[in-house]
């Protein structure tokens, strides 16, 4: 009876203390200006692609639709991980552990819409910006000139320099802001699951020894990439760090701990049945 009452108190101990994160993840920034408080992958932002970080800059439209916050500008006073999966056959999930909790997010079912959309008309620019938009909409960023040819290469060259703004992402945004058009019908579905003391710390204890703290802000495409691949979000907010991860379905070299912790955490959210980030025979290739 002693042995079995030790056990149960080592449980009960183990489960109340602190959970000590690895090594690695980023700061929160200094100081955060003007939109840089839309842009939801805040640390990355500098060391992004210019294709990566315009495209990444119009993701709080997404989370701001969800009434999800930007989790990379500063603490918010209780732990929070966020698991993001946006597909254009599944739909989208959010999922987030916090406070002994999973609160999952989804597109509502009778919804047929999208959250927004560019308008294809362009409106909202006179002549001269839309052909620019046209023009970094195929081009961005106009000085990655490699595999072009060389006719392109001197037209992209001379049309830089005779309109320097074009080799600024914050020009290429303003055009696009002026022409997004955004569902006010939108809604979504919001489900909250309760988690023992157990339950929530072997969650983020399987997140920690799955080496996600020290793995890259996003992981490449495989070149036999399908078209029924998703894109996957795993971002963290501690008192101390914020971490965000990004891979896809067709990512190369995603360590097989990794996703078995992020397919754990859908498990116990109650979506095994709607995508799979991780399946029993890929440990077996």
């Amino acid at each position: 009876m002693r042995f079995f009452l030790s056990i149960a108190i080592l449980l009960f101990i183990g489960c109340n203390e602190p959970i000590v994160y690895p090594p690695g993840g980023y700061d929160y920034p200094k100081e955060v200006k003007g939109e840089d408080t839309n842009f939801y992958y805040l640390p990355i932002k500098e060391i992004e692609s210019k294709t990566d970080s315009y495209r990444d800059s119009y993701d709080y439209i997404l989370y701001t639709a969800f009434n999800e916050p930007n989790l990379s500008l500063r603490p918010l006073g209780t732990d929070k991980f966020r698991l993001t999966y946006i597909s254009s056959f599944d739909g989208i999930f959010i999922i987030s552990l916090e406070n002994k909790q999973i609160i999952v997010k989804r597109i509502n079912k009778n919804y047929t819409g999208g959250i927004y959309e560019i308008d294809p008309d362009l409106k909202g620019l006179n002549e001269v910006e839309k052909k620019h938009y046209q023009l970094l909409k195929q081009f961005y960023p106009l000085e990655d000139t490699a595999g072009l040819r060389p006719y392109t290469k001197h037209y992209l060259d001379s049309m830089s320099k005779r309109f320097p703004e074009l080799l600024d992402q914050d020009y290429y945004k303003k055009l696009t802001d002026k022409n997004i058009v955004i569902y006010k019908t939108f809604s979504y579905d919001s489900l909250k699951i309760n988690l023992s003391n157990r339950e929530y710390h072997s969650l983020i204890n399987e997140i920690n020894e799955s080496g996600y703290w020290s793995l890259p802000f996003e992981f490449e495409m495989s070149p036999d990439a399908g078209t029924d691949g998703g894109s996957y979000y795993l971002e963290a907010n501690t008192k101390a760090k914020y971490k965000v991860v990004k891979f896809g379905n067709w990512a190369v070299d995603v360590p097989i701990a990794f996703k078995k912790a992020c397919q754990r955490l859908v498990n116990m959210a109650g979506l095994n049945k709607e995508f799979s980030i991780y399946r029993e025979d890929e440990s077996k290739n």
